[in-house]
């Protein structure tokens, strides 16, 4: 049976039972937690563990002289530590290595509380193995689209037309502001001397174009008519008889 401990600093394993009692500081009030464990309540002292107690109570005899140990040659995936091949997980990380998928049976990293493994609590950063597909993914992201050409095409029609319309819209306004200015100047140059008279030379003077006005004969004073006689003349001249005495 495998455990997880916590050495006061980080978490450690998962770590058979012998391997756990020969890590440095491992005691009853060690805090440990079964592998495979979902819940975070699972973190308990090693007292609590009746196996961990009666290991700890009654430690194995030391092993006599080992035989030499195989070079290891199974690499971890995650940190690239080397593994015995028999291994299941890292001796460093806890990462498998047996090429079976891994569940939540790794504990978590601690935060301001001890954590155990559970689905609510942060995991603990692992690095991913570098794949072999990885250059051909680069690949197929650096390669350029299929539609490029036709996009680039596209673009440069574009810029084809933005730029003769530009240039139509230029020649107008060149060729409207050229016919305001001349307007302008025409309008603002002096006006041209008129030219002076000739003076009179020898030459005869044009006759005159005055009406001829006909003369006017006066004519005959007309004869005053005689005064009628007074009353009294009238009246002595009526009477022949008059003067007489």
């Amino acid at each position: 049976m495998r455990f997880f401990f916590y050495d006061g600093k980080a978490i450690q394993g998962p770590l058979e039972i012998p391997e756990l009692l020969k890590q440095p500081g491992f005691g009853s009030g060690t805090l440990v937690c079964p592998a495979g464990s979902q819940r975070t309540s699972d973190w308990k002292p090693v007292a609590d563990y009746a196996v961990l107690k009666e290991s700890l109570a009654h430690p194995p005899p030391p092993a006599g002289p080992a035989p030499p140990a195989q070079a290891p040659t199974l690499r971890c995936p995650s940190c690239s530590h080397s593994n015995p091949d028999d291994a299941a997980f890292c001796n460093r990380c806890g990462a498998r290595v047996d090429g079976k998928q891994e569940g939540m049976d790794r504990p978590l990293r601690l935060g301001d509380e001890l954590l155990g493994p559970g689905l609510d609590a942060p995991t603990m950063p692992i690095t991913m193995p570098v794949s072999e597909t990885v250059p051909a993914a680069q690949a197929l992201e650096t390669a350029p689209p299929t539609e490029a050409p036709g996009l680039v095409r596209r673009f440069l029609s574009k810029r084809l037309l933005l730029a003769v319309a530009a240039s139509c819209v230029l020649i107008a306004v060149s060729a409207t502001a050229y016919i305001l200015y001349k307007k302008r100047a025409s309008r603002a140059a002096p006006p041209a001397a008129a030219p002076a008279p000739e003076a009179p030379g020898p030459k005869a003077q044009a006759p005159s174009r005055r009406r001829s006005v006909p003369k006017i004969r006066p004519k005959a004073p007309l004869a005053q008519p005689t005064p009628l006689p007074a009353d009294k003349d009238a009246k002595d001249a009526d009477d022949p008889w008059a003067d007489m005495p």
